[in-house]
């Protein structure tokens, strides 16, 4: 995790250490004396966005760009599945990764990944 994450991570246990809040979830409901569940998520989320003026977001959206950019990055599926505690690579890759970078710079990366000394190398004339 980022520097950033992990500030915040700690402001929240600060949080709820403070106020005797003992609990496994990261988003805890005093009401529920239960995790927030994800509808409710979405909703906070839904009205945030709204009310600064950006296009509505959802937790499940935030996942998958948080999993799609760790992909561009080059972590293989096993560390991301890990990281986002998924039992199986598949389920990361099926429903949760997508390609973030516009066709031309796919192109781009396929063009340079063709023309290397190795690929060269491995043509057969």
């Amino acid at each position: 995790m980022t520097d950033d994450a992990i500030s915040i991570l700690k402001l929240l246990r600060n949080y709820y250490e403070e106020r005797n809040i003992s609990t496994e979830w990261l988003f805890y409901s005093k009401h529920e004396n239960d995790k927030i569940h994800d509808r409710a998520l979405d909703l906070r989320l839904e009205n945030y966005c709204k009310q600064i003026g950006i296009p509505r977001k959802s937790m499940h959206k935030i996942r998958t760009t948080y999993v799609s950019l760790l992909r561009d990055a080059g972590l293989t599926f096993e560390s991301i599945a890990e990281q986002v505690g998924h039992g199986s690579t598949a389920t990361t890759a099926k429903n949760y990764s997508f390609d973030l970078k516009s066709e031309k710079e796919n192109h781009e990366i396929m063009a340079l990944a063709l023309s290397t000394d190795c690929v060269k190398e491995l043509r057969v004339v």
